[in-house]
């Protein structure tokens, strides 16, 4: 069986993976060493640049949390309108998570001006593959009747970290899909 957030996640990946890692040449300082869901394998103290997918937002859980809508408005909604729950049980759920960002730049010792370019370069490039191929983040149906309608990159926010020489930064790139969701279209 498969979740549409799972679902989600996945060609999520894929398409990072194949933006930020496959068509950039091995040599390139700005291309990803790894792509993963929820948790990197890869230490980023260890690796140059990774990102993990996330189905939440670690550094703010409740601010970029789901919300099912039915007879209420949306917070948050980043311009969608949709019509309340239908009779029948379906309803519309505004689904969000985090592409943390983690680059550390420290041992290749590029001075401050370089590795912001670099860093930027990373999280620009994530967030125009995504918003580029979007169309195959959508209209796809899980097991449960949930079909995801919608995908857009909603932002992004860098923390540095680190001594004043350390070149280390982790940006979360905020994504968000709305669903709907009817339990009669399930498998």
């Amino acid at each position: 069986m498969a979740s549409a957030k799972h679902m989600l996640v996945a060609k999520m990946k894929d398409i990072l993976v194949d933006e930020c890692i496959t068509k950039i040449p091995e040599d390139d300082t700005t291309r990803a060493a790894l792509v993963e869901i929820r948790k990197s394998d890869e230490s980023p103290s260890r690796a140059r640049v990774t990102l993990t997918i996330r189905n939440f937002d670690p550094m703010n859980p409740k601010g970029w949390a789901n919300e099912t809508f039915g007879n209420k408005q949306m917070k948050n909604s980043l311009g969608f309108n949709l019509p309340p729950g239908l009779i029948g049980g379906a309803t519309f759920e505004q689904v969000r998570g985090t592409i943390e960002v983690n680059a550390n730049l420290t041992r290749s010792k590029e001075d401050v001006d370089i590795a912001n370019e670099i860093i930027q370069e990373v999280i620009a490039r994530a967030k125009f593959a995504l918003r580029k191929r979007r169309g195959e983040l959508t209209g796809f149906t899980d097991d449960y009747g949930e079909t995801v309608l919608a995908f857009v990159v909603a932002g992004d926010t860098e923390y540095d970290g680190g001594a004043k020489t350390a070149n280390t930064t982790r940006d979360f790139i905020e994504w968000s899909a709305i669903t709907y969701a009817d339990p009669r279209k399930a498998r």
